[in-house]
């Protein structure tokens, strides 16, 4: 009950940021929406074997993303402008990098997990293909060819 009471007012929040607009039919909808997504993580959370706590320390490396997408939308604008004009082509492939699952049933392990993936995949050259915690395995592909990014590696993943 908890979670649902602190999940409207969040999710209400960034449908407001969101929409940018305060007008009334948009604040309606809103609260629906809320209501309903609030409901919604409720039902997840409480379902067997998805339990999502992440540590305080994994959602901070939130910070990285920002600029792993700015850095990598120039990477990505680059490789297609030399595809373009005829040069070398991007070095588009699938890499393997060493991740720490952690403990497979541990909540805060889940969330680092959950949140290595989304994180990574918001770059625009990265797109995780998922992590293999029996072979300590994390597979992404990307379009051009860079290094594991720092935000990753804190997470969990080595180079």
């Amino acid at each position: 009950m908890a979670l649902f009471l602190a999940g409207v007012p969040v999710l209400f929040v960034c449908w407001v940021v969101l929409v940018g607009t305060f007008d009334e039919q948009e604040m309606l909808i809103g609260m629906a929406v809320s209501v309903v997504s609030a409901f919604a993580i409720c039902v997840v959370e409480h379902a067997n074997e998805a339990h999502f706590r992440p540590r305080l320390r994994d959602v901070a490396q939130a910070v990285f993303v920002p600029w792993l997408i700015v850095q990598d939308t120039f990477v990505i604008f680059f490789a297609a402008l030399r595809d373009l004009v005829g040069g070398k082509k991007a070095g588009s492939d699938f890499r393997l990098a060493v991740f720490e699952p952690g403990d497979l049933y541990d909540p805060h392990d889940t969330g680092r997990r959950v949140i290595a993936v989304a994180y990574t995949t918001a770059s625009p050259n990265s797109i995780v293909m998922g992590i293999n915690t029996l072979e300590r395995r994390m597979l992404f592909h990307q379009i051009e060819k860079s290094s594991v990014p720092t935000m990753t590696k804190n997470l969990g993943a080595e180079a």
